[in-house]
């Protein structure tokens, strides 16, 4: 019983939560054990090399070797294979990686945040190049550091398998994606290719899970670098079962790999009291795993378990909030997050109709961003559904008449920024308006653009759009993260103006972001958002693909017969901005000189050129 002033007794959670601090867990303070050597090569090494060899031959000339912890950091770079059985024959894709290195470690340099997270997050500092400098530095690279012998595949599959200790073991994470073309495998690689591959969502998430503070460096050219934080633009990307693979084994082998990394991070966030990130991870789990055939953990707490095939309905509710340390259906957390709000993240449609059965509200909204994931304050839980793709959910809130219209966005137009095109069909069908807009003045077009829905763009012209709605949806594409080739595909053959200006309201929300980014720009700062805030008034498509460091879509417009000579209302072209940003050469050569083969070829290779007369 509580006294007069007393502190209720404490949960279930709280109990095991106490317990787990009080004991020593070896296998969780360790982390993953590894079951193969973590083979490096120093940073000193990679820089001189010429070419790029396998391991074997690099372990049998002394260059690579078995990393001892106390004699530096390990940078781990995840990449796409440019070739058949070699990652990268040309050494064209390595050398934007030694270039990389060569610049981080021999200056003073920052590496800023991307532009999502400045808007968002606008007080979130970079990445200073003197952590990289502050002891020597190796380097974690599959082709080096995985035995590639075919008479080695087992010891092959027991590198494959220590991948996820390998990561854990790494302070800095690359994701070394420039525009790359690859005749051998017929395609053009880059960051939108990148996080389509299921082993790079895999190394991705490891390392968010595993990290101090999860962010991460993307390259996308020498000099274009950004710092990602743990939260990704794009929710697909943290689906790693829906990702590609070349061996379709694989998905069925890292399920339980990804499974256990998962549970580790659990009771690592349970032993530290951090609830809020408990939670969201618990009901994260959904989306990590999805398309891998194997089930969240759900039995963190001893005593119940969350298996809706063995607990009656009435339980599922009690079981719900025990394993996520609920004490009542009411309770917000120190997220502003109900307990329907994060059943919706988890999308299990028995354990919210179970919670609804017990009076939960179905419009209720946050009350505050959750530092853990993309959803801001003010998110109804219907939109909380429609983004994670959590449709089975989705039908049962709108079955019990869920309010569609409240909350910083419309349901539909979360659905449009989570690519749910089944999701915008359900929302669609419950009569919900495709025109309707978020606090930023975006409809489900604009939103679909800003985060690379390709599904969603695609329905959205087949359901009939405006010129207008195109050529605003090209702007957004290209001016943060959907300029992939595919989409500039969709929108120029759906008749998007190419060679429109970009413009935004000064007193809209967009507007005082972009007077908030200008004025960094004019007070000095030189980073990609400011520079961005700065130029974007008046310019081009093509000028905003340059200045996101979107070179997908700054190639496709080029190819496609994009005006390069117009200013922004800065009076500066397309090549002034370029220069300034120093894009990769073969855009140069196209801005300067007016030399667009490699830019047509590319796009070609990329099967994104159409005709169009601008």
């Amino acid at each position: 019983m509580v006294g007069c002033g007393g502190r209720p007794p404490p949960t279930p959670w709280e109990r095991h939560a106490k317990s787990l601090q009080q004991r020593h867990v070896e296998d969780d303070a360790e982390g993953p054990q590894l079951l193969f050597p973590m083979y490096t090569v120093p940073a000193a090494v990679l820089l001189e090399m010429v070419e790029v060899k396998p391991h074997e031959e690099l372990l049998s000339s002394g260059v690579v070797m078995e990393h001892d912890e106390a004699n530096g950091h390990v940078a781990f770079v995840s990449h796409q294979w440019v070739g058949k059985g070699h990652p990268d024959p040309s050494f064209e894709q390595f050398k934007v990686l030694q270039e990389v290195c060569r610049d981080l470690l021999s200056q003073t340099s920052y590496v800023h945040v991307d532009a999502v997270t400045c808007l968002m997050r606008p007080l979130q500092s970079g990445f200073y190049s003197q952590a990289l400098q502050s002891r020597p530095l190796f380097v974690w690279y599959d082709y080096f550091s995985v035995p590639q012998s075919p008479a080695a595949a087992a010891k092959q599959r027991q590198a494959i398998d220590c991948i996820p200790a390998f990561i854990a073991r790494c302070r800095f994470f690359f994701a070394l994606c420039p525009v790359i073309e690859s005749a051998a495998l017929s395609e053009v690689l880059s960051p939108f290719t990148w996080v389509q591959r299921g082993w790079c969502r895999l190394e991705k998430v490891l390392h968010q899970l595993t990290a101090e503070d999860g962010s991460w460096i993307i390259i996308k050219s020498r000099k274009h670098l950004e710092v990602m934080p743990t939260v990704s633009v794009s929710v697909g990307s943290e689906s790693v079962g829906e990702g590609a693979f070349t061996d379709s084994k694989d998905r069925v082998q890292l399920g339980p790999v990804l499974k256990t990394a998962l549970r580790t991070k659990l009771v690592a966030l349970m032993r530290d009291g951090n609830i809020v990130a408990f939670r969201t991870l618990l009901n994260m789990q959904a989306t990590y795993l999805r398309g891998l055939n194997v089930k969240p953990a759900a039995d963190l707490v001893p005593g119940v378990t969350l298996g809706t095939d063995v607990l009656p309905e009435r339980l599922l509710a009690e079981s719900f909030l025990l394993q996520n340390g609920f004490r009542e259906l009411d309770e917000v957390d120190g997220a502003g997050w109900s307990p329907l709000a994060y059943a919706a993240l988890g999308g299990d449609p028995e354990v919210i109709q179970a919670l609804l059965q017990k009076r939960a509200d179905p419009s209720t909204r946050t009350r505050a961003a959750n530092a853990y994931i993309n959803v801001p304050g003010n998110a109804s839980v219907v939109s909380i559904a429609a983004f994670y793709s959590n449709n089975a959910a989705l039908e049962v809130l709108i079955a019990a008449r869920a309010n569609l219209e409240v909350g910083i966005a419309p349901p539909v137009v979360t659905a449009s920024g989570g690519d749910n095109t089944e999701g915008m069909r359900i929302l669609l069908a419950a009569g919900c308006n495709l025109q309707a807009q978020n606090a930023a003045g975006h409809t489900a077009f604009e939103n679909a653009a800003l985060a690379g829905s390709q599904k969603v763009m695609q329905a959205l012209i087949e359901a009939g759009a405006s010129s207008a709605q195109l050529t605003r949806s090209l702007h957004w594409a290209c001016w943060l993260a959907g300029g992939s080739f595919e989409m500039i595909r969709q929108l120029l053959s759906a008749r998007a103006d190419a060679n429109s200006s970009f413009a935004v309201k000064p007193f809209s929300v967009m507007g005082v972001l972009f007077g908030g980014l200008s004025l960094r720009y004019r007070m000095g700062s030189r980073s990609f958002p400011a520079r961005l805030g700065y130029h974007s008034g008046g310019a081009t498509p093509l000028m905003l693909a340059i200045l996101s460091g979107q070179y997908e879509a700054a190639t496709a417009l080029i190819a496609n017969g994009a005006k390069m000579d117009v200013e922004n209302s800065r009076h500066r072209r397309a090549a002034d901005l370029a220069r300034e940003m120093q894009v990769p050469d073969f855009l140069m050569q196209a801005l300067e000189q007016g030399n667009t083969d490699a830019c047509e070829r590319i796009t070609a290779s990329a099967g994104v050129l159409e005709s169009h007369a601008f």
